[in-house]
């Protein structure tokens, strides 16, 4: 009876183990996700500003812009800096990080 113990404790064992380890592969594989950096400009009509993005790639970016902003047209603004390119930042996740208001253009 105690063999029967110490082999279902070593179960128990093995099985939090790779528990653990399965839980830090998902978060490396999270960390390792590469983000990029865009400015994006918005325009509905006559009114156009322009929104940093951050996603996994440059089609995200306008994706989750043209969510956020539906029924406008979206642009991808160039020249992007290629230092600026890539998020530093491990923890960073997909989102907009600012806007700015442009002036409206004159008919």
């Amino acid at each position: 009876m105690a063999i029967r113990a110490v082999a279902v404790k070593r179960g128990r064992n093995i099985e939090r183990k790779y528990e653990a380890w399965e839980k830090e592969r998902k978060m490396s594989e999270v960390v390792a996700q590469k983000l990029v950096k865009v400015c994006v400009e918005v325009q509905s009509g006559m009114a156009r500003f322009r929104v940093g993005v951050q996603a996994e790639g440059i089609r995200r970016a306008l994706g989750l812009v043209g969510a956020r902003y539906p029924h406008t047209e979206t642009t991808v603004v160039f020249p992007i800096e290629p230092e600026d390119f890539f998020v530093s930042e491990p923890s960073a996740t997909a989102a907009m990080v600012g806007h700015e208001q442009l002036h409206a253009r004159a008919a």
